[in-house]
């Protein structure tokens, strides 16, 4: 698994060397227990669970950083994810975006 301050994301705009940067990816690109064949992969702790009929919204927590991820109801229940558990999640290096912190 890689370390998040070497995650892999398009720029966003042009930025310094040595920046601090920020990684978006939108809920709904990050897979949970994601094949290896994706670039960006984390350890996460499911910090809530919210049904919301046909989609799952999963608030996780890495490091202080809050997570939201949205995932299938069947996914959620095939892979026994509670709350104050423990996730992998990972996205393909197109669904992210690095943007310099202000």
């Amino acid at each position: 698994m890689r370390p998040a301050s070497l995650l892999a994301a398009r720029a966003a705009d042009r930025f310094d060397a040595g920046a601090r940067l920020e990684v978006t990816v939108r809920p709904e690109r990050i897979e949970i227990f994601p094949a290896q064949g994706l670039q960006n992969h984390l350890e996460v702790v499911v910090t809530d669970i919210v049904y919301n009929g046909d989609h799952v919204l999963l608030s996780c927590e890495r490091k202080g950083t809050r997570i939201l991820l949205r995932s299938s109801p069947a996914a959620v229940t095939q892979h026994g994810v509670v709350r104050g558990g423990s996730l992998k999640i990972g996205w393909d290096l197109g669904a992210a975006r690095a943007f310099e912190m202000s």
